[in-house]
């Protein structure tokens, strides 16, 4: 599935793979979950579209979201990917920076 986002929301359609402002994203079917392969830059203008798409899914089993290909993330996408996985949503492939973030806004959010 190929989505172009002008600005806020999802709109074409085409194949397995998504479009969103620098992020592309890729669904693969494993069985009982879906993977979902990211590619790109995820910030703020794009976490809304990413969590309609993972609420789509969910519905349908199991979610990993592979962040092999992420290359910038800002603090919003962060916060959001902490969210995810703390509802079950399991991260894969994060590069060193984004795996230490993810775990100090994790940490930090345990704590308060």
């Amino acid at each position: 599935m190929v989505f172009d986002e002008p600005a806020v929301g999802l709109s074409a359609l085409h194949g397995d793979q998504r479009t969103v402002g620098m992020l592309k994203i890729q669904r693969v079917e494993e069985g009982e979950r879906v993977r979902l392969v990211l590619s790109g830059r995820i910030d703020v203008t794009q976490v809304a579209a990413l969590r309609q798409l993972i609420d789509e899914e969910r519905r349908h089993g199991a979610i990993v979201v592979d962040l092999k290909e992420v290359w910038l993330v800002d603090r919003d996408t962060v916060m959001f990917l902490v969210r995810c996985e703390s509802s079950g949503v399991t991260l894969e492939n994060a590069s060193a920076y984004v795996c230490e973030w993810i775990a100090r806004e994790s940490a930090a959010t345990r704590c308060r």
